[in-house]
């Protein structure tokens, strides 16, 4: 009975690794398919990101002039969009009209790939109106409780999707040694060790334990010094 159990179980480790497997393998085969068919052009625009306040209505802030959205698009083959619209924290529901005007635009392109939309989120989707705030960085960290931070994330994940935004610009690495850092608030502080266990915290609570797919999870971005 021990024996069958321990196959079984083997069976079923061995089963879900092929599958996942088999599934980024399908990926990779669609991701090549699709980079072959674009031309230099739409790759160049796929790696570019613009504010989205560059495609807003001069006489009507927060609001979309519709020439200027096609033009980034479907012209210029903008891949990426970030921050905020004006005045500053749009209700989920102008969220979503925005999120859904940039998608109906990119569904009319030749390939229809999706824009990839990011955001701040680094202590809670301030961005959002109404949307759970949590202190900074820098006071995060004073508390050396990981779960605490992971759970925070986990709601700002959840409030940041339920906005449509799929992706945020969190966390940060930065290490401030010098008391001059005009960001130090943002940071984890200047230990290495102690940022990067927040940082693995932060991580798993946005994207769901890798699972950023998840209607409840986003995926993050660490910054700056990456890039």
């Amino acid at each position: 009975m021990k024996n069958a159990i321990l196959l079984l179980f083997a069976f079923t480790i061995s089963t879900a690794t092929w599958a996942q497997g088999n599934k980024k393998a399908e990926i990779d085969s669609k991701v090549s398919e699709l980079l072959s068919k674009m031309t230099l052009e739409e790759k160049v625009g796929q790696m570019t990101q613009i504010t989205v306040t560059m495609f807003e209505d001069i006489k009507k802030p927060g609001y979309f002039d519709a020439s200027k959205l096609k033009q980034g698009i479907q012209d210029y083959h903008i891949g990426s969009i970030l921050n905020v619209p004006n005045p500053g924290a749009p209700t989920i529901q102008r969220w979503q009209e925005t999120m859904t005007a940039i998608s109906n635009e990119a569904n009319k392109t030749r390939l229809k790939i999706p824009v990839l939309y990011g955001i701040d989120a680094i202590h809670g989707a301030s961005y959002t109106a109404g949307a759970t705030l949590f202190p900074q960085q820098i006071g995060l960290a004073a508390t050396f409780n990981t779960d605490l931070v992971k759970r925070g994330a986990e709601i700002s994940a959840y409030e940041t999707r339920a906005s449509s935004i799929p992706w945020v610009f969190s966390p940060d690495l930065d290490f401030p040694r010098n008391p001059a850092w005009s960001r130090m608030w943002e940071s984890f502080g200047e230990d290495a060790y102690l940022s990067s266990k927040m940082a693995v915290a932060l991580v798993d609570g946005f994207e769901g334990n890798n699972n950023v797919g998840s209607k409840y999870s986003v995926a993050s971005c660490m910054k700056h010094y990456i890039g």
